[in-house]
């Protein structure tokens, strides 16, 4: 299956994407539903909302979910991934107009090292 380009753009680049994303705070007990009656127990095996939240990230021109992370309430995202652009710019710079890199089912299996 394809992945269909982007309707939006995403964050920046240099930044976290995170802010490019609609997001949605859930409620924890919605995904992770109580165990035991809740009317009986104080615990029950469910997230407590005043300790958990879960952010899910959508992207805002389709709607695909693009990440979901759990975090106490009043945390701010986290900054998970950082893109060296520069470093890209440079890797690019040398290849061929139109290289693409194969995805998936394209990849070549390493067979071990050689040499």
């Amino acid at each position: 299956m394809a992945v269909p380009p982007l309707q939006a753009r995403p964050g920046p680049a240099r930044g976290n994407y995170k802010t490019g994303t609609l997001v949605h705070d859930r409620d924890p007990r919605e995904i992770h539903r109580p165990l035991i009656d809740p009317d009986r127990y104080e615990f029950t095996f469910a997230p407590d909302p005043a300790w958990c939240r879960i952010l899910e990230y959508y992207c805002p021109g389709c709607g695909t979910l693009v990440e979901t992370e759990y975090l106490p309430p009043g945390h701010p995202p986290t900054f998970d991934m950082e893109i060296d652009v520069d470093a890209l710019k440079v890797q690019w710079a040398g290849r061929p107009a139109g290289t693409v890199i194969p995805l998936g089912r394209d990849v070549p299996v390493n067979t071990g090292h050689v040499g």
